[in-house]
């Protein structure tokens, strides 16, 4: 949990409280041979809603922070 914790501060600026985990989605890409699981969870920001760290390339390629609620 403590990789999420810190990718979320990283790509959207925030804490976070993780509070269940969703599950798992298995990818695989046959292009370049490549199986790639990634994990889900539901999480509740934690104080105020921050800004991303973004890099210089993805600010140049239109990258933007979006919230979206579940309900």
């Amino acid at each position: 949990m403590k990789a999420l914790e810190r990718e979320c501060q990283e790509e959207i600026g925030c804490d976070v409280e993780v509070v269940s985990e969703v599950g798992s989605i298995i990818e695989y890409r046959k292009i370049f041979t490549l199986k790639q699981t990634h994990n889900c969870y539901l999480a509740k920001v934690k104080g105020q809603k921050g800004t991303p760290d973004f890099t210089n390339d993805e600010k140049n390629n239109g990258f933007e922070q979006v919230w979206l609620s579940y309900t």
